[in-house]
Formats: C-alpha cells, sequence, structure tokens
C-alpha cells in the first residue's frame, strides 16, 4: 500500500481502506495492513534530553506546516485529548488526507491502521491512545510522531515501500582493477552510504529479510574490491622480490 501524499495528476494513494483511483482505472486495496515486525525500541525517551527535542521537533513541524491551532511548546509536554486528536490528525493527513473522516472507525482504531501500514515498527497500543497525554503513554506515542515527521521531512522514506533501491554498483563496480587508494576510499565510503541510506529504509519498515540482504551484499561489495587490493599487493611483493634479485646478482656479478 502506497504511503506517499497524493500528488496531482496522479496516483491518488490513500491509507484508508477502500478504492484507489490510478492511471490505469482502479482498484481496491486491502484492508488489511501488512505485517509489522515487532522490535524493543532502544531510543532513549526516558532521558529528559531526548524528550524535550522530540517535542520541540513537533512544536516546529507544526508551527512550518500551516497547522490550524494555537499550539504552545510546553503544551506538548503533555498534550490534551483534544490537542492530541487533532495534530495527530493533521501529521496523518499530510499521508491520506481522508485520514479518519470516515464514521466506521473510531480515531484510535485509524491511528493503529495508519502506523502499521506505514510500516511502522513498533507496536501502538489503543490504549495508549485514549490516556495519550498521560506520564506513561505519551513518550512512546512522541516517538511514533517524531518517526512520522521525520518520514514525512524525509520525503525518501515513503518511496522504499513501493520501489526498489538502486544497488550499490550505482556509485561504482566494485572488483575494478586497482588504479590509486583515493579512488578506491572515495567510492569505498559512498558504497558505505548507500548501504546506510538503504538498509535505514528497511528498519523503519521493519523489513528485516532486506536489512540483513543490504548487510551480505555490503560485505560481498567489500570482499570484491579486497580481492583487488590482494592482488595488487601480491603484484607490488613479486616487483619487490624482482628488484631485490636483480640487484642482489648486480652485486654479486660486480663481486667477481
Amino acid at each position: 500500500m502506497s504511503m506517499a501524499p497524493r500528488m496531482a495528476g496522479g496516483i491518488d494513494n490513500s491509507l484508508t481502506p477502500g478504492r484507489r483511483k490510478s492511471v490505469g482505472g482502479e482498484h481496491r486495496m486491502s484492508v488489511i495492513p501488512p505485517p509489522t515486525t515487532i522490535r524493543t525500541d532502544h531510543r532513549p525517551i526516558s532521558e529528559k534530553s531526548f524528550f524535550n527535542s522530540c517535542v520541540r521537533k513537533l512544536h516546529h513541524y507544526l508551527e512550518n506546516n500551516d497547522y490550524e491551532h494555537p499550539i504552545k511548546l510546553k503544551d506538548l509536554g503533555r498534550p490534551s485529548a483534544k490537542d492530541f486528536h487533532n495534530f495527530m490528525s493533521f501529521l496523518l493527513r499530510k499521508v491520506d488526507p481522508i485520514f479518519n473522516k470516515s464514521i466506521k472507525r473510531k480515531f484510535e482504531d485509524d491511528v493503529v491502521i495508519a502506523f502499521k501500514t506505514l510500516g511502522y515498527p513498533f507496536n501502538i497500543s489503543k490504549t495508549a491512545l485514549v490516556a495519550a497525554g498521560s506520564p506513561h503513554t505519551w513518550p512512546t506515542l512522541l516517538l511514533a510522531i517524531s518517526w512520522l515527521i521525520e518520514m514525512l521531512e524525509g520525503g525518501s522514506g515513503f518511496e522504499f515501500l513501493e520501489e526498489e533501491f538502486d544497488g550499490l554498483e550505482t556509485v561504482g563496480e566494485a572488483g575494478q582493477p586497482f588504479e590509486s587508494t583515493d579512488k578506491l576510499e572515495s567510492r569505498t565510503e559512498k558504497a558505505f552510504l548507500k548501504y546506510v541510506e538503504i538498509s535505514y529504509g528497511s528498519f523503519l519498515s521493519g523489513d528485516d529479510a532486506h536489512f540483513e540482504n543490504m548487510e551480505m551484499e555490503l560485505l560481498e561489495y567489500f570482499e570484491k574490491d579486497n580481492i583487488v587490493i590482494e592482488q595488487a599487493i601480491e603484484g607490488a611483493t613479486d616487483e619487490n622480490m624482482a628488484a631485490v634479485e636483480a640487484v642482489n646478482e648486480y652485486c654479486t656479478e660486480g663481486g667477481e
């Protein structure tokens, strides 16, 4: 299911189960969200500095993206149920313009479905959504919101579920004849950054299989270059040995 915001003249994407219009006609989307891999969240939300940075991120996004309700930074430390409903709806409508406009489902159900559809790799409790502003539930929900904002601001974060990333070879084919250490280091660095870009998208979507495949691809990529380096070292060693033998032979002949 697409997570991309609605694009003018293109495809009408919606998180809401139902029909989706496309260039080639219409087809039904599954009402069952894709499975989400549940993992332990290691983000340090219990640390005050990290918690406050997440609050500031939310406040900054709302202020700079035409949020229609007045909101103060201090109010986001423990938002009211009404404020939470308003800014959560605002954020998710950046992805699905008709989010929670159906009278058939509760707000909490729609939020859970939305985050599962987007591929959020952690569990969101409906109970937590009902008591969103409480000290025990708000930090966890704030983490989910920070992830969503990161997705909205990143742009490419919406693409990894629909499109295959180009592989590491796009930065240069590994295993090419050795030219210089500078060129090799530059390409190696680019390959690693490409790996981070792709694997991070897999992590956010909970795609463990793709994440592991990227690790293997990176190792294979480096191994190809390792073979070239070893061959270059062997070649240089052979040349040095030949030079030593030539010098020894010259000295021996001169001594005679």
